[in-house]
């Protein structure tokens, strides 16, 4: 992990020497950011963590994917640009094939499936959450363009969570209660035990850098790309990990005519030096200003993201820059969820609601609250 860290810290150097720094500000900025925003494919997102989800599942034969992120960040911005947070993180995401999702709701409602029925199992999971600190540089021109700017972002976590599962293979459903199964599953937490496994580490570590792109193609064309946790790292040294094979074809016959029966279960604890990675957050935001006027910003806006495999594509409309001491607000649809969002901003103060309007079968909501003032 040090070798790791140490080169995040040479490419991060670099990037403090390149020179043609912007234009700097005149105060110093401090802020605060709290935000939570999920996200659910198929999935009653909110609801995954109660017994009863499948209530809330609308189809159980497609694939399921979701993501949530949470949030808490102060920060200190300097005149020329550089900014240095604390910053508190969890992230946790699922993807799961069609099949798996099919079972697993049947499995949570306490039923079996409908008719006989060959399933192929795929599903895979990560959580984790850290707290640590994240350094971000000024905005700075790319080569010799005026239009266009790049800014970088690293940072440095120490893990307090890290949890991964999977699990794969076959199930055969030949009615009146019967299975012919040949799965397999892993999973690796702080919270697996067993008689003979000594306890798993204390913390893990991890570290990510971010990129950032912004600039005007033409005019009244604004443009800007952002990359979070493009190049990332998680590692967790002596992490408790659980991994099993259920097959239920467990006899075999012998030369000399005796059958001979395995455990339908094997399994092993142990523990392991566990890597991951944090999934990015890709960004692409394009506003088109609907009046020349400098005193007048309205614009029109797209904004899409992809995450966990989960594809955004908001349209709407904004009243000005965001950011800053001035009112401002924007509104925004998402076609595919149906869902709004509303951004506000006045006197340093940032509010984003969005939400598909559901209740606990909800598929989106996201709530973030910021602040920031000169100093």
């Amino acid at each position: 992990m040090a070798t790791l860290n140490a080169r995040f810290a040479r490419a991060f150097f670099y990037l403090w020497c390149v020179p043609g720094l912007a234009a700097p500000s005149t105060t110093w900025v401090l802020g605060a950011t709290v935000a939570q925003e999920s996200v659910g494919l198929n999935l009653p997102v909110l609801a995954l963590s109660q017994p009863d989800w499948s209530n809330y599942l609308s189809q159980a034969d497609n694939p399921g994917r979701a993501f949530q992120n949470q949030q808490i960040e102060i920060y200190a911005q300097h005149p020329s640009g550089w900014r240095v947070a604390a910053v508190v993180r969890s992230q946790t995401w699922l993807d799961a094939n069609a099949d798996a999702v099919t079972l697993a709701a049947a499995q949570a409602s306490n039923t079996n499936p409908p008719e006989q029925r060959h399933y192929q199992l795929a599903a895979l999971s990560q959580g984790w959450a850290g707290r640590g600190l994240r350094l971000g540089t000024p905005w700075w021109p790319v080569a010799t363009s005026r239009r266009w700017q790049w800014q970088a972002g690293l940072a440095l976590l120490q893990l307090t969570q890290l949890r991964l599962a999977q699990v794969g293979g076959q199930l055969d459903y030949t009615a009146a209660n019967a299975y012919d199964f040949d799965l397999w599953s892993q999973r690796s937490n702080t919270g697996i035990t067993g008689r003979f496994l000594p306890a798993s580490g204390s913390a893990g570590s991890g570290a990510s850098m971010s990129l950032a792109v912004q600039g005007q193609p033409l005019p009244g064309w604004q443009v800007a790309l952002r990359v979070d946790d493009l190049a990332s790292t998680l590692q967790w040294n002596n992490l408790a990990t659980d991994a099993n094979a259920l097959v239920s074809a467990n006899t075999s016959r012998r030369p000399d005519g005796y059958l001979d029966y395995a455990p339908y279960l094997k399994g092993q604890k142990t523990l392991q030096a566990v890597t991951a990675h944090i999934d990015p957050r890709w960004q692409l935001n394009v506003q088109r200003t609907l009046n020349a006027d400098a005193s007048n910003h309205a614009a029109l806006t797209l904004q899409m993201s992809r995450q966990a495999g989960i594809n955004q594509a908001w349209l709407g409309w904004q009243s000005g820059p965001t950011g800053g001491q001035a009112p401002h607000w924007s509104l925004t649809l998402e076609p595919h969820w149906r869902a709004l969002k509303l951004q506000a901003g006045w006197h340093g103060w940032q509010l984003v609601l969005a939400s598909d309007g559901k209740g606990p079968d909800t598929q989106y909501r996201r709530v973030e609250l910021g602040w920031q003032s000169g100093f």
